[in-house]
């Protein structure tokens, strides 16, 4: 792949936006919820013990 990194995610945030305007409000939420969900799962199974 050629092009820079800042680049790339901009493209990235752009199509990301593009179907954010195409998803329904739950569509989001759900969405929101998987990446906490991933970003904190340690945290989470942590929690749960």
């Amino acid at each position: 792949m050629t092009g820079n990194k800042d680049n790339f995610e901009y493209t990235l945030c752009k199509a990301e936006n593009s179907l954010s305007a195409e998803m329904s409000d739950d569509e989001k939420i759900d969405l929101a919820a998987q990446r906490i969900l991933e970003k904190y799962r340690a945290a989470f199974i942590e929690l749960a013990k």
